[in-house]
């Protein structure tokens, strides 16, 4: 980032972060390169706010690089690989609403997502300008409801692998409770989005 682009990130953090949130990094150790780049990004971050707080932890799960936004708070949003691009937006926006833990500024998801449980994964691209919006929808479902709707954010480009199979073939790619045949691509209102998370399950 930029200086001019960190002062205004800090005086609006500054402003809007209500509690402290904790980002875990999961690394991949066995990936240097992957390794230091998310060190170095989450290290801009926590630079920006005392609340912002960077913790390592090790795991025996082999998707790494990961980011954990605010499991401190209760909520299931996950970065698989380092967020580049545009997707970067997306992650200011997922700590900034994780820190108000205001519901009330999530409108349909906190009310249509009653009592559900679901597992979204959504496969973006660092270019991809209709990823935004889809991503943040599938965050603030995961912040309407903590602990009972997850959230993962996949840098395609960097998690070829994952997204091969998982069938992406262009993004923004909506995937449901880790099942490659419970998807939808493309721009998606927020109406049907919520529908489609409401009325699809393994």
């Amino acid at each position: 980032m930029m200086v001019d682009q960190k002062n205004e990130l800090r005086k609006a953090f500054d402003v809007n972060l209500k509690e402290v949130i904790e980002l875990v990094l999961i690394p991949d150790a066995l990936n240097v390169k992957e390794y230091s780049l998310a060190r170095k990004f989450l290290a801009q971050f926590s630079a920006l706010s005392d609340k912002i707080k960077v913790i390592e932890r090790s795991s025996q799960n082999n998707d790494a690089p990961l980011i954990k936004v605010a499991p401190n708070l209760d909520y299931l949003i996950e970065f698989f690989g380092v967020p580049d691009g545009l997707e970067i937006q997306t992650f200011i926006r997922a700590v900034a609403l994780a820190s108000t833990r205001d519901s009330s500024a999530l409108g349909i998801f906190a009310l249509e997502l009653e009592g559900i449980e679901r597992s979204i994964e959504v496969f973006v691209l660092p270019t991809c300008a209709n990823c935004l919006p889809v991503a943040l929808y599938a965050i603030a479902s995961a912040i309407a409801k903590p602990g009972k709707i997850k959230t993962r954010i996949t840098m395609a480009d960097q998690m070829v692998s994952h997204a091969k199979d998982f069938g992406v073939s262009s993004v923004p790619h909506v995937a449901l409770q880790g099942d490659r045949n419970q998807y939808r691509t493309g721009t998606i209102p927020v109406p049907e989005f919520v529908n489609f998370i409401k009325n699809t399950w393994r």
